[in-house]
């Protein structure tokens, strides 16, 4: 038996034996049932602590529904005694306590959960950073030198095939170690007062040769009433762009990515929707975790440069998907505008001694 349902057959079983000392104990000895009664708080604390505010109602509300057939059974006639009253102030009591601990224990356990994140992700930031900045000169070296070697050759030999691979491959791994870089360095935002629906329009530019080549349309429905808003339009351009990308490569041929502008309350959102096969529930909060990926010859780190640009911004990222429909990734900036931000500049990671 696991920790969990150790808990759960704990909370139930206090909750049992409580019940049935009202039971066996006679109504004549009120003294007895009024200590019983406060004993139901140990196991309402205890679910609202073990399990949150969802463990803490649902205990509270099988206290409610066990006492009252103890009343009943006492007294037939229920009617609004001062005791009565009591006793259901007491159910009122006892439903506030498990939601405010039970919410304390929710969010000091996201808070937690938020910290470790951070934690975890500013050590692989540290280590990205470094093995990044020792692959970047040999890898410029690399390309460099076989494209000149390449060009001894003519198209149909097969060492020019095979230096081309070389060439491909390295060029490649060069855009890897540059997302790593991305992901590893802070942000310095330069914010200004920017239209979100140029912008929108500008990535959709930069987006559609990736989209023709795999037979993709893109349509944008931008609302004409969305103000301007302060951001940083190099960065917002480099986020709304990966999301196009990954949209376009999500999609089979024929199919459409549609990027829409919209106000929303106090916010400008920016939607990017594709018609894909969607993303499977367990697998939505994976999506930002550095190297996850499920496209072949992915770095993994595109959405994690997405979510960390929109956080700057102090935005919400948020992605709605249904298995074999498609998914939207939905962008929330506030119009007030994030509050500036200056960062230093990450050092340089030490480079070894046989460099």
């Amino acid at each position: 038996m696991n920790r969990t349902n150790v808990r759960i057959v704990t909370i139930a079983g206090i909750v049992a034996v409580v019940t049935f000392l009202h039971f066996l104990t006679s109504s004549r000895y009120v003294y007895y049932h009024i200590f019983f009664r406060h004993l139901y708080y140990l196991p309402v604390l205890l679910a609202s602590f073990w399990f949150g505010i969802k463990g803490g109602l649902a205990t509270c509300a099988s206290v409610a529904l066990l006492y009252p057939v103890y009343i009943l059974m006492q007294d037939a006639t229920w009617s609004w005694t001062p005791g009565n009253f009591e006793r259901l102030m007491e159910m009122v009591v006892f439903l506030t306590v498990a939601f405010l601990l039970g919410a304390l224990r929710d969010r000091e356990k996201a808070r937690q959960k938020a910290l470790r994140e951070s934690e975890a992700l500013a050590a692989m930031g540290r280590a990205m950073a470094a093995v990044a900045h020792d692959m970047k000169t040999p890898l410029i070296a690399i390309g460099g030198f076989t494209s000149q070697v390449r060009k001894e050759f003519k198209e149909p030999d097969p060492e020019y095939q095979k230096l081309g691979i070389v060439v491909r491959e390295t060029s490649r791994l060069e855009n890897m170690v540059k997302s790593m870089l991305d992901f590893s360095r802070p942000l310095s935002l330069d914010l200004r007062q920017s239209d979100l629906n140029s912008l929108i329009g500008e990535s959709v530019s930069m987006i559609e040769e990736s989209a023709q080549q795999h037979k993709i349309a893109v349509q944008m429905e931008l609302a004409p009433e969305v103000p301007m808003v302060s951001l940083d339009r190099m960065r917002m351009e480099q986020a709304l762009i990966n999301l196009g990308v990954n949209a376009v490569q999500a999609c089979p041929e024929g199919e459409t990515v549609t990027l829409r502008s919209f106000v929303e309350g106090k916010h400008a959102v920016v939607e990017v929707s594709d018609r894909g096969f969607g993303i499977p529930p367990e697998k939505k909060e994976e999506i930002f975790r550095p190297f996850f990926t499920t496209k072949k010859g992915g770095t993994g780190l595109g959405l994690c440069i997405v979510k960390k640009i929109i956080d700057a911004h102090e935005g919400l990222l948020e992605i709605r998907s249904d298995v074999g429909k498609g998914s939207t990734f939905r962008v929330s900036l506030s119009l007030v505008g994030p509050r500036p931000i200056r960062k230093e500049s990450a050092p340089e990671p030490k480079t070894s001694s046989t460099e």
